[in-house]
């Protein structure tokens, strides 16, 4: 996630700049790039398989999904918690917590 973390401030100033749309288009390309790369070598070098993270477009949609998801693990993990490992139990109090 830290690698994430410093694509996105990179991409925010690429966004940022006063170069053209075609420029902006080139840098976060291969800024993308960069952090696929980036991530294939920390996944293999802990053993794990990089094809599955890496499946697919790395796009700013997904950039912000990860982001999302990473920074509400920790309240999720609590819910599970509170919920001594039920799933069903998990399930239902994470629906009510949005609303459904």
């Amino acid at each position: 996630m830290a690698l994430v973390a410093e694509a996105r401030e990179a991409l925010e100033v690429v966004y940022g700049s006063a170069d053209s749309d075609n420029e902006k288009r080139k840098a976060k390309s291969q800024r993308l790039a960069q952090l696929a790369a980036d991530g294939a070598v920390l996944l293999e070098a802990s053993g794990r398989d990089p094809t599955s993270w890496l499946s697919g477009e790395l796009n700013n949609a997904r950039l912000v999904s990860m982001t999302l998801y990473e920074g509400r693990l920790p309240e999720f993990r609590a819910l599970l918690e509170k919920c001594e490992q039920r799933i069903g139990c998990f399930y239902a109090e994470a629906g009510a917590l949005a609303g459904r």
